[in-house]
C-alpha cells in the first residue's frame, strides 16, 4: 500500500507501472535487497524517461503539493496528500484532488470560511474528507457549520461531524 502511495504522491498511476516492473524483475530473475526502494527508483524512472528531452512538466501531484501562499488553509496541499484523492477536470477547466466526487480542496476552504477560521489557520482538516466520503453533501456541511456555535477550540470538527452526518 505504501508503495502505490508513493507512486500517486508523485503523479504516477501504480496501475499503469506495476505489470511492467513485476515482468521485468521476474524475466531478469532479480533478487533486490529492498524491493521497495527498487519500486521507487521504477517510479522516479517512469517519470524522467516518460518526458520528451527538455520537457519540464511536473507531475500534477506535485505541482499542487508545492507550497503556495494564496493556499487558504493549506487546503490544496492537504488535498493532493490524500490516497483516495484523484485528479478530475472542473467545470471551469481547472483540475482538483477530488474524493467522492468533489474538490476537496475547494470543500475544505468553504468549510473553514464557514468555521470563521483564519486563511493561515493550518489544522486538521482529515475529517472534512470522511465528510465527502460518506457522501455527505457539500453544500449541508457548510451550512451546519455556518448555523452552529462555533467550538471552543479552533477547527475542532468533532463538535460538528453529528450535526453534519444526520442529513
Amino acid at each position: 500500500m505504501d508503495d502505490r502511495e508513493y507512486a500517486w504522491s508523485v503523479g504516477v498511476d501504480p496501475k499503469q507501472i506495476a505489470d511492467a516492473f513485476k515482468d521485468y524483475h521476474l524475466a531478469h530473475g532479480s533478487l533486490m535487497a529492498d524491493w521497495h526502494a527498487a519500486w521507487r527508483t521504477w517510479v522516479r524512472n517512469s517519470i524522467k524517461f516518460s518526458k520528451a528531452p527538455g520537457q519540464r512538466n511536473l507531475p500534477l501531484v506535485a505541482i499542487m503539493q508545492t507550497p503556495d501562499p494564496a493556499d487558504p488553509y493549506g487546503a490544496k496541499a492537504w488535498a493532493s496528500k490524500l490516497a483516495d484523492a484523484r485528479p478530475d477536470k472542473m467545470p471551469d477547466g481547472s483540475v482538483a484532488m477530488c474524493v467522492g466526487g468533489y474538490d476537496a480542496a475547494g470543500v475544505a476552504v468553504d468549510v473553514c470560511r464557514a468555521a470563521g477560521l483564519p486563511p493561515d489557520w493550518r489544522g486538521d482538516l482529515g475529517p472534512i474528507a470522511d465528510w465527502l466520503r460518506a457522501g455527505v453533501d457539500p453544500d449541508h456541511i457548510v451550512q451546519v457549520i455556518r448555523s452552529s456555535r462555533p467550538p471552543r477550540q479552533p477547527g475542532a470538527w468533532y463538535y460538528y461531524d453529528a450535526k453534519v452526518r444526520a442529513a
